[in-house]
C-alpha cells in the first residue's frame, strides 16, 4: 500500500476520510470499512488500511461511528453474577473508576446470585442490555446458557465490543482469564512443602480449575486425594460459610492438618469458629486462604497466608482491551490474556503438629 508523505502542517490539521483515502491511494469506502467493520474487504487489508490511517493521524469521527452502529454515546455495561464483599465487587469498582477517568459512563448490572436466585435468567438481562446498545459490555459470569451466549454473540455482530474476564468463555471475544489452577497449585504446594500430607480444601464443586490445581500439587508429592476433604461443603449463606465449614471440620473423625479455603472472608469465619471451639491456628491446623484482600491482614487475630488474586491488574487489562477496541486502536482477532497471582506467607500456616 502506497502512503503519500505529509507535511508537519498537514498532520496537525484534522484529517478527513477523503484526505486519508487520497494519501493511501484507496477509495473512501475502503477507509470507512476499515473502521466500521462493514463492507467485504479482506480482514488483512482492513487491518492494514486502519493502521496506516492511524499512523497518518486520522481518527474516525465518533458521531459517525455511533450512527453506523447505533451505539449509545460513552456507555459501557459491566455485567456480573452478583455483588459480594470480596474481589468480585472490588474489580467492578476499579473498572468503573478506570472507565470513568477515561470519560465513559459504566453502569453495573448483576445477573443474580445462583444461590439466592436459582430461577434468575441472565439472558433477559443481557438481551435488554443489547437492545440498549452500549458501546461495550464487560462480563463476568461463571455459566451462561445458550440463549445468553447467543445474545452476546449478536451484540458483537451488531458492532458492540465484548470483554469477558476471570473465567474463559467459548466465544470469539477479548478475554482476561485469572489462572485459578495455578493459584490453587501454589497454595497447596506451600502446605506440602511445609510437611502437610492431610490437607482439606473448600471450594465450589463446579470450580474445575481449582480442583486441577489441587490434584496437580498432590500428584507431584505423591499424596493421595481424600475426596471427602477435597470438596468440604460451604453450606448456608455466604456470610455464614466459614462457620458451617468449621462445624464440618470439627465433625470429622480424622481431621486434616491444613485447610485451603476460597475467599478470605470465609477463612476468617472458619478461624473464628475454630477458636471458639478451642482449636488454634496454626498450631492445631494451618489455614491458607485465597484472594489476599485487606481482610487477610486485619480480619482476624491471625494474619492469613493467602494466594493472591491481582484485582488491579485484571481490571487494568480489561479496561485496556475494551478501550482499544472502542477507540479504534485494535481491530484484529480476539485476544486472550492469562493473569496469575502469587503466594503471600503470613501467620496462619506452619508445619503440621507433631503426633
Amino acid at each position: 500500500m502506497k502512503v503519500m508523505n505529509t507535511s508537519a502542517s498537514e498532520k496537525k490539521k484534522s484529517l478527513t476520510i477523503v484526505d486519508v483515502a487520497q494519501m493511501l491511494g484507496v477509495s473512501k469506502s475502503t477507509v470507512s470499512a476499515a473502521f466500521t467493520g462493514n463492507g467485504t474487504i479482506a480482514p488483512e487489508r482492513r487491518e492494514a488500511v486502519r493502521k496506516a490511517a492511524i499512523e497518518l493521524g486520522y481518527r474516525p469521527n465518533a458521531n459517525a461511528q455511533r450512527l453506523v452502529h447505533q451505539l449509545q454515546d460513552n456507555t459501557v455495561a459491566l455485567v456480573t453474577s452478583y455483588l459480594d464483599l470480596d474481589v468480585r465487587t472490588q474489580k467492578l469498582q476499579l473498572l468503573q473508576r478506570m472507565l470513568s477517568d477515561r470519560g465513559y459512563n459504566a453502569s453495573i448490572h448483576a445477573l443474580g446470585n445462583v444461590l439466592s436466585a436459582p430461577d434468575a435468567e441472565p439472558e433477559v438481562v443481557i438481551r435488554n442490555l443489547r437492545r440498549l446498545r452500549p458501546l461495550g459490555i464487560v462480563c463476568n459470569q461463571w455459566e451462561l446458557n445458550e440463549v445468553a451466549r447467543e445474545e452476546l454473540k449478536r451484540f458483537c455482530e451488531e458492532g458492540g465490543h465484548l470483554v469477558y474476564y476471570d473465567v474463559p468463555l467459548d466465544l470469539d471475544c477479548d478475554q482476561v482469564i485469572f489462572d485459578r489452577e495455578e493459584n490453587t497449585y501454589v497454595a497447596m504446594r506451600h502446605l506440602l512443602e511445609m510437611g502437610h500430607r492431610e490437607i482439606g480444601f473448600s471450594l465450589p464443586p463446579d470450580d474445575e480449575w481449582r480442583i486441577k490445581g489441587v490434584r496437580r500439587a498432590f500428584a507431584e508429592f505423591g499424596v493421595p486425594v481424600r475426596q471427602e476433604w477435597l470438596n468440604a461443603p460451604r453450606l448456608g449463606r455466604y456470610e455464614d460459610a466459614g462457620g458451617y465449614l468449621a462445624d464440618y471440620f470439627c465433625s470429622l473423625p480424622n481431621r486434616p492438618t491444613a485447610m485451603g479455603v476460597i475467599h478470605d472472608n470465609v477463612a476468617i469465619g472458619f478461624i473464628a469458629r475454630l477458636q471458639r471451639r478451642g482449636l488454634r491456628v496454626p498450631e492445631d491446623v494451618s489455614v491458607i486462604s485465597h484472594h489476599d484482600t485487606p481482610a487477610a491482614l486485619w480480619g482476624s487475630n491471625v494474619q492469613l497466608t493467602s494466594a493472591t488474586q491481582p484485582i488491579e491488574t485484571i481490571a487494568e487489562k480489561v479496561a485496556d482491551m475494551l478501550l482499544e477496541r472502542i477507540e479504534g486502536k485494535c481491530s484484529g482477532t480476539p485476544r486472550k490474556m492469562l493473569v496469575q497471582g502469587k503466594l503471600v506467607v503470613r501467620e496462619s500456616t506452619a508445619p503440621p503438629p507433631e503426633v
